[in-house]
């Protein structure tokens, strides 16, 4: 809910409260690095989605968002390598090919992200 209203700081605050209740929610680490990295503390959000990924190495979309944090860096190799993962995991993660479409347009490679993003709204054509 605050998300969605922008209200970061707030919303930062209830989920840090959330994990110290409950260390094992992925979904409510995921949110809190979203909300780190929308505060302009991406490095702290890689952090915390890294801490998801432990709890859940299984979780494609978890790969593909860190893999999207990377890229808010320009930190295209890291991107890369989780995309792979996330892509093995899933080879129908949508999110994953949109966001390696965007990497590949950060290192340049247009023919791939238009590649990508063909395959993206193949396997999903409303998102």
């Amino acid at each position: 809910y605050y998300t969605h209203k922008r209200e970061w700081n707030r919303a930062k605050d209830l989920l840090i409260d959330s994990i110290a209740w409950d260390s094992s929610s992925i979904e409510a680490q995921r949110l809190l690095a979203w909300d780190y990295y929308f505060l302009g503390e991406e490095i702290e959000a890689i952090t915390i989605i890294g801490n998801a990924i432990q709890l859940a190495p299984s979780d494609s979309d978890l790969y593909a968002e860190r893999a999207e944090m990377f890229n808010g860096l320009e930190d295209y190799d890291s991107a890369t390598k989780d995309l792979e993962i996330s892509l093995k995991l899933d080879h129908k993660n949508h999110f994953a090919y949109a966001t390696r479409a965007r990497t590949n347009i950060g290192l340049g490679e247009f023919e791939k992200a238009m590649a990508d993003i063909e395959l993206a709204l193949c396997i999903s054509p409303t998102d």
